[in-house]
């Protein structure tokens, strides 16, 4: 797959190695076809998930990164979006944070060819001095005010990791520090799940049952690159919240 350097976050050299052991993990799951009320979803619209032609009801789109005209986000502003749940609306943004401290807006990047209909998702590249890396979806932009996710049955989106291991973590990030402290905190507490990426677009799942003492509201949703042994390149598409039966 070619890939145009568009929107593309390009992590410095400058990183600390990540110094911590490993978190409580659940496993994540790849997501081939709808089971348990988490539904495949690919650049679908809202509440409706698209299979082989069919429309399953089931999910609420939290970011599709493509370009929306009809409701444009403040100064144009790549990193941001804006979302809808069947209990909140809110405005969210893309950062990425880096092991040593620093954070940054993700832009937009251009997947080329396409993958389907999508022609965006959110990139991350890390070279042999950048270990480790969060990019992160923070819900309510700027103040990073928590989201109640517990109505939904989980979040699916799509994925694909060159390096790295493949291994992706990703967490529920409800602390207080307004999203993204993944390297800043005791980040144990977070439910948290483990992926095994491949370099072809996959789509994955998470639920929310399998950590019975959910957070009552969720900051930021973090994926994160840790422990890498040299270059990696990370692309996250269609995030969405799937829903427990039909979306009103």
């Amino acid at each position: 797959m070619g890939l145009k350097n568009a929107g593309i976050a390009l992590l410095g050299l400058a990183w600390g190695v990540l110094g911590c052991g490993r978190k409580p993990l659940r496993n994540g799951e790849i997501t081939i076809v709808p089971e348990a009320g988490v539904p495949v979803v690919d650049g679908a619209t809202d509440a409706t998930a698209i299979e082989d032609g069919s429309a399953t009801p089931g999910f609420v789109m939290l970011d599709d990164m493509e370009d929306h005209p009809d409701r444009p986000v403040p100064g144009g502003l790549t990193s941001a979006f804006y979302w809808q749940s069947m209990t909140a609306r809110g405005f969210g943004n893309w950062f990425v944070s880096l092991s040593g401290g620093s954070t940054s807006d993700v832009a937009r990047a251009l997947v080329d060819p396409p993958r389907g209909d999508s022609h965006g998702a959110r990139e991350i590249r890390g070279g042999d001095n950048a270990p480790a890396a969060n990019m992160w979806a923070q819900l309510d932009h700027p103040l990073g005010g928590a989201i109640d996710l517990r109505a939904y049955a989980g979040i699916v989106f799509w994925a694909r990791l060159t390096g790295s291991g493949g291994i992706l973590d990703v967490a529920l990030d409800s602390l207080p520090g307004g999203g993204g402290v993944y390297f800043k905190s005791d980040f144990t507490q977070l439910p948290t799940w483990e992926f095994h990426v491949s370099e072809r677009w996959q789509q994955f799942t998470i639920r929310f049952a399998d950590w019975p003492a959910f957070p009552p509201g969720v900051v930021s949703i973090d994926f994160v690159v840790s422990g890498s042994a040299g270059p990696f390149d990370l692309w996250i598409d269609d995030v969405a919240l799937a829903c427990r039966a039909a979306c009103p």
